[in-house]
């Protein structure tokens, strides 16, 4: 599927000033048994430990939240554990991460290594922020998943995005994400207009089409 505007012009329009930043610090904070289990899953699966420590501190603070579906049941959206899977998405991609004959949704020796998995095979660590996305659909969702992964980590970790929008409109948000899930992808005049005008609105959609149509005649 390709997109109909350049990525550049949309996120041009939508990249509206501010840095979350891009520090770097230690791993605080992380309960000793959560940091092990974050190491030897990133270890086996060869992804950023930092990040799925972002996952778990964004989805439970590391099992410590005391939401419903953490530690039994479902909360609204079906999510279980403390990494909060979706019954579904456990059924493809848990583990038994610690070996005693199943996979245990809130036990976090196999929630953990199982959302390893799942990022590993939704593209990280080459694409973090498509990774990232599918876990969660939503644009301030990775940037708060990679906020705390730096925060965790002494390497560099999602730097390439740092320069996002601290606080996008709902829409910028939507098409920051949208425009993201669209890299590699071939150009094509005019391919998803319509999803962009759904995703823009008519008015700023119709703008941007005129303005890529003009320069791309030399006006």
């Amino acid at each position: 599927m390709a997109i109909g505007l350049p990525l550049g012009l949309i996120l041009g329009f939508t990249a509206m000033g501010g840095s979350p930043g891009c520090g770097r610090g230690r791993p605080e904070g992380i309960p000793p048994d959560y940091l092990r289990l974050y190491r030897q899953a990133a270890d086996a699966y060869g992804i950023p430990w930092a990040v799925l420590a972002g996952v778990g501190k964004a989805e439970s603070d590391h099992g410590r939240g005391v939401a419903t579906g953490i530690r039994a049941g479902a909360n609204a959206a079906g999510a279980m554990g403390p990494m909060q899977f979706l019954g579904s998405t456990w059924q493809a991609y848990g583990v038994d991460g610690n070996g005693d004959g199943r996979a245990n949704v809130y036990d976090p020796a196999d929630a953990i290594p199982s959302a390893a998995r799942y990022l590993k095979a939704s593209g990280a660590p080459a694409d973090l922020y498509r990774a990232i996305w599918r876990y969660n659909h939503a644009d301030w969702y990775v940037r708060r998943v990679l906020e705390f992964a730096r925060k965790y980590s002494s390497e560099p970790v999602g730097e390439e995005f740092c320069s996002l929008p601290v606080a996008p409109s709902a829409a910028a948000g939507r098409v920051i994400a949208y425009a993201r899930m669209q890299l590699g992808k071939p150009y094509a005049w005019g391919a998803e207009g319509a999803r962009l005008i759904r995703l823009l609105g008519p008015d700023d959609a119709c703008l941007s089409v005129r303005r890529d149509r003009d320069s791309a005649r030399g006006r």
